[in-house]
């Protein structure tokens, strides 16, 4: 499973994934370009939370960054962008 951004624009960074799903885990992809760290455990999923870890570049937080629902992901008011009414990522294989 892959998470690509919501943003339908038709850059390359858009059409490809930003991060990879394996288990319960997200590994930041070689096309995530963010603070120049590629293929690291970002992110770890909860049951429908999503926490960060201590890979993670803006450092690893108790709260949750990011809620699941169906297969769209948004941001939870501890994100430090705030949180989102428009899914931010979705998911597809």
């Amino acid at each position: 499973m892959n998470l690509y951004h919501t943003n339908y624009s038709s850059t390359s960074d858009t059409l490809r994934p930003q991060f990879k799903m394996e288990g319960n885990k997200l590994f930041g992809t070689v096309h995530n370009q963010t603070q120049g760290i590629k293929t690291m455990l970002w992110f770890e999923v909860r049951g429908n939370k999503v926490f960060t870890t201590v890979h993670n570049p803006q450092g690893h937080d108790l709260h949750p960054w990011y809620e699941i629902r169906g297969d769209k992901v948004f941001q939870t008011m501890n994100h430090p962008q705030g949180m989102s009414t428009v899914p931010t990522f979705h998911i597809r294989k």
